[in-house]
């Protein structure tokens, strides 16, 4: 069931660019997502998904307005394949 939520967060939300949005990588996602001490929304993108393109602005715009209250954050599952694998991500 996790993973299936996973998979609709990924492709209801978006690539993000710039901003507001945190970049996760193998090499923080632990500290940053086990580490909170607020619940975290992560996205996993892969860069060609057009669902995630088209949603972009507004995941840029939820991560803005939720500054400071909540982190936003996102793993571009192209290059982190190891996580993207550890939650069953395809």
């Amino acid at each position: 069931m996790r993973s299936a939520f996973v998979i609709l967060v990924t492709l209801l939300l978006s690539i993000v660019l710039a901003g507001d949005v945190l970049d996760l990588t193998k090499t923080n996602f632990d500290k940053v997502v086990f580490g909170s001490k607020v619940p975290i929304l992560v996205e996993f993108f892969s860069p060609g998904c057009g669902h995630c393109q088209r949603a972009a602005p507004i995941y840029e715009q939820v991560a803005t307005s939720l500054k400071g209250i909540m982190p936003i954050a996102k793993v571009d599952v192209s290059v982190e394949r190891e996580l993207a694998g550890r939650y069953e991500i395809k």
